[in-house]
């Protein structure tokens, strides 16, 4: 199972570039583009936002899910921003000088897109996810010879009645909805329905929220934008950011809230300007399955709302930033599967010691049920569209360069992922015995590390947390 890099990677580049020229031509300044979904079903998304009885904020997520629409006429590829108040938002968090002038100029020139097709219809009758190609065109194989996640997919048809398993996703530090839609796109296209929360606390780089104008009974708006909260020198940072992730958390229940409503059809009344039909969703959600999925500042609120919320069966922190959880909940743990998905150069000692107080061990068939795994030769924008959706003169610069391929990066992301959702979440018995890249052993990828190489028992030594826990010691959004 050794993998020969150059040629998986010049393999893995050389699809992915033929792949996405559908949804990368808008705009003359392009990234390498959002890697194509690798489950069978083409994917719809659809921003949502609607208000609470009692809550003034309100909730707005993106929606990603399963379709059979095609591309073209009334379904195009979404945007991967909604609105140039995004861009400005993240030129300020990133610092850049004359925001407001590059926001005019780079929204002209800058207009990424998703392979998620705007307000297309939900998938009815569907085909089960037998298309998988991870590793299959190369010598690279993700999992043990004897369970590749081809194989263990299955074939068949999905009755229209069955219902879909659910994700809830939540984005870092100065991030937004739309920060990690590789990710909910390739959740989608295997059947999975994912909302990408934009969180109210003041911790997105910008937030819309719309405002109903008296007198037209609900059908115009003010939109109103949340601005990130800088820090203040003087300022502690754990009251501050436990605040923040106590609203996360309220957001999260929202979530899981408004799929009970869509599954029960109740009336959905949409701030956000579209004409889509949410009683599709009627009976098609499966509230049984629920995971929850985050990164950095996301991964803490993942495992806050694992102990605060038993509808959420199973979850995945990438890159998790736990300074916002208080420390009493690592020695009362939490009963729920739990996976970190670390980068190797963004964790430091005293953040790794947290998480390893969740760590189990094997269990008496050699599975994992809490665990760490690193990925070798990353940073923290591997786990975000950071680096398919900018140019490539920003990818390449030190500040954002990742030693390994992005696209072999996300793809190591993506396998852990499906096999931890399908062993906890979907309960599939042909991931209930031990599996390479999950849980150690022979076949382990030469990419990743099983828990971490950071030296936890030495006295004052090893990575620290940066100075700047502002953005985590960088100058931009996670």
């Amino acid at each position: 199972l050794a993998r020969r890099r150059g040629v998986s990677m010049a393999s893995r580049s050389i699809r992915h570039s033929a792949s996405v020229q559908m949804w990368n031509r808008s705009g003359l300044v392009r990234g390498a583009g959002i890697p194509p979904p690798s489950g069978s079903h083409r994917v719809g998304c659809m921003d949502l936002m609607r208000q609470f009885e009692g809550d003034t904020l309100g909730l707005l997520v993106r929606l990603f899910y399963p379709t059979d629409a095609e591309p073209g006429g009334a379904y195009q590829y979404s945007n991967w921003l909604s609105h140039k108040r995004y861009i400005k938002g993240i030129l300020d968090y990133s610092k850049v000088p004359a925001a407001g002038l590059l926001t005019t100029i780079t929204s002209k020139l800058f207009v990424p897109k998703i392979p998620a097709l705007l307000a297309a219809p939900l998938l009815g009758a569907v085909a089960a996810a037998t298309d998988m190609t991870y590793g299959q065109s190369s010598t690279h194989a993700p999992f043990s010879e004897h369970c590749s996640l081809a194989e263990s997919l299955g074939g068949g048809v999905q009755p229209a009645e069955d219902p879909y398993p659910l994700v809830v996703f939540s984005h870092g530090l100065g991030a937004m909805r739309a920060f990690s839609s590789a990710i909910c796109c390739d959740l989608a296209s295997h059947g999975y329905v994912v909302a990408a929360v934009e969180h109210r606390d003041n911790s997105a780089s910008a937030c819309l929220r719309r405002v109903p104008i008296l007198g037209t009974n609900g059908q115009q708006f003010t939109d109103e934008w949340l601005e990130f909260y800088w820090k203040k020198d003087d300022e502690e940072e754990f009251p501050l950011r436990h605040n923040q992730l106590c609203q996360r958390v309220k957001d999260i229940k929202r979530v899981i809230d408004l799929f009970n409503i869509l599954n029960e059809g109740g009336i959905i009344k949409n701030m956000m300007p579209n004409d889509f039909d949410f009683k599709q969703f009627q009976g098609r959600l499966n509230m049984d399955m629920i995971a929850m999925m985050g990164h950095s500042f996301g991964g803490g609120t993942t495992l806050q709302s694992l102990s605060e919320d038993g509808r959420l069966k199973c979850g995945i922190g990438l890159d998790s930033w736990l300074l916002p959880v208080h420390k009493d909940l690592d020695s009362q743990g939490i009963q729920q599967p739990l996976l970190f998905i670390n980068s190797h150069s963004f964790q430091w000692k005293e953040n790794v010691e947290r998480m390893m107080k969740y760590v189990t061990e094997p269990d008496s068939n050699g599975t994992r049920k809490r665990s760490i795994i690193t990925i070798r030769g990353t940073n923290h924008y591997n786990q975000t569209d950071v680096l398919f959706v900018m140019p490539q003169f920003v990818v390449n610069s030190d500040k954002f360069r990742s030693p390994l391929d992005p696209v072999v990066a996300y793809t190591l992301n993506m396998e852990l992922t499906h096999a931890f959702l399908r062993r906890h979440l979907l309960l599939d018995e042909n991931f209930q015995h031990p599996i390479a890249n999950l849980d150690g052993g022979e076949g382990f990828s030469e990419d990743l590390i099983m828990g971490t190489d950071i030296d936890l028992t030495a006295v004052g030594q090893g990575p620290e947390q940066p100075a700047s826990v502002e953005g985590h010691g960088t100058a931009s959004v996670e």
